[in-house]
């Protein structure tokens, strides 16, 4: 099935009024989960918007009304529930059950793949048809790491009325992991295009080039790999790195930051390195405006963990201006095309990449066109208020396609 056949029409958003249950397997919201709460933002007037979570962080960068958790619940529920944990059974089901009963939403979106499983059986106890977003580790990494996932992912595939994704790769491999064609849907995460100012930027020559690079430590990013094309090229050009992001408390993570710091040791790098750490959002919009590259090469990692589709910073950074060199990873080349919106390189190829950045820094002023035709692809696709509509209307599919779960 094509794109056309998948992406959902907009509607007049004076629809009937739709009410929307979202829930997520514990916090609502994560400082890097932008383009989670962009979605629940950015729904039209007519959608009424309910979320539940286990616990609720950074309220104050993530304005949402109507979020319900874990702790409201009764001493009993929440006796249950904490039972029901400690067995390694699905967590709070009693909770979102009592609670969703009482919302009686018309639809539930559970967000991310592995949780949309965990909730197959809440929502046909609630009593509404059920969607799920796929974001990456869920439909790569984890189905390769616990295998049973595939045999839960059959089930889920079976028994919800859709399953949504950002992009045309991460579709097809959701086919490949069993999803209908008929039930699997394209709908982009959108960014706030009145969020992002546009500061169109070329590339001195003869200055030091700042470069940012910024993400989560995880070995998909390609942290490492980046460090060390820059250091092929630190005899030709000068450079100021900003790292922003930082390790998660798993080892994992801290793994990775133990590889990234010895690739800035070995490529020399050390004196061009700052590390800033992980950033509220509107801090980092603030400092892409200040650099003259943003560099992202993300790759498959030996886990099976990808990006799934794409990382939405990306995004986010082709409607600020900043010239962008990244790679050809799953769903990239929807948003970066080679000359067209930024420049890409072959994913995990540390010579292509290379040669990607030495083709960045000789364009100069040839970055304007590019940057201009990358706000331009943004505005055109991945509005979040385009992409709001986009979505209420899929619901609206989902729901007079699927068959009545009310009891």
């Amino acid at each position: 099935m094509s794109w056309s056949e998948t992406e959902p029409q907009t509607s007049d958003p004076s629809d009937a009024h739709l009410r929307v249950l979202h829930t997520v397997r514990h916090r609502w919201l994560a400082q890097t989960e932008t383009w989670l709460h962009a979605q629940v933002r950015f729904l039209p007037p007519h959608v009424e918007s309910h979320v539940i979570a286990r616990v609720r962080e950074n309220e104050d960068q993530f304005e949402t009304h109507n979020v319900h958790l874990q702790s409201e619940a009764s001493a009993v529920r929440r006796l249950k529930d904490s039972a029901l944990e400690q067995l390694r059974l699905r967590r709070y089901p009693g909770f979102l059950v009592e609670r969703g009963r009482q919302i009686a939403p018309d639809i539930i979106h559970a967000h991310f793949g592995s949780w949309g499983w965990s909730v197959l059986n809440a929502a046909d106890r609630i009593g509404a048809p059920l969607v799920v977003t796929f974001y990456g580790f869920d439909v790569n990494q984890l189905p390769r790491a616990v295998p049973k996932f595939r045999r839960r992912y059959r089930d889920l595939f079976a028994r919800a009325a859709g399953i949504f994704c950002e992009g045309e790769h991460m579709r097809e491999s959701l086919l490949k992991l069993g999803c209908p064609p008929q039930k699997a849907f394209v709908q982009r995460l959108g960014v706030d295009l009145d969020g992002i100012p546009f500061q169109p930027r070329s590339i001195d020559p003869g200055a030091p080039v700042r470069v940012l690079i910024a993400s989560a430590f995880r070995e998909k990013k390609g942290i490492p790999l980046a460090i060390r094309a820059l250091g092929q090229l630190k005899d030709d050009h000068s450079f100021s790195i900003t790292l922003l992001g930082d390790a998660s408390e798993l080892e994992a993570s801290q793994r990775e930051k133990r590889k990234i710091e010895e690739a800035i040791r070995d490529s020399g790098l050390s004196e061009s390195v700052h590390r800033v750490g992980f950033q509220p959002h509107a801090e980092m919009l603030r400092m892409a405006g200040e650099h003259d590259v943003f560099l992202a090469p993300s790759h498959e990692a030996p886990d099976g963990d990808t990006e799934g589709g794409a990382p939405v910073v990306l995004v986010e950074m082709a409607a600020s201006g900043v010239p962008i060199v990244t790679s050809d990873h799953c769903d990239i080349p929807g948003i970066v095309s080679d000359g067209i919106t930024g420049i890409v390189a072959k994913e995990a190829d540390e010579e292509d990449l290379a040669r990607a950045l030495r083709r960045a820094f000789r364009l100069g002023s040839g970055w304007r066109p590019i940057t201009e035709a990358a706000r331009q692809h943004v505005i055109t696709n991945f509005d979040a208020r385009t992409q709001g509509l986009a979505l209420a209307e899929l619901y609206r599919r989902v729901i007079r396609e699927a068959p009545s779960q009310r009891s």
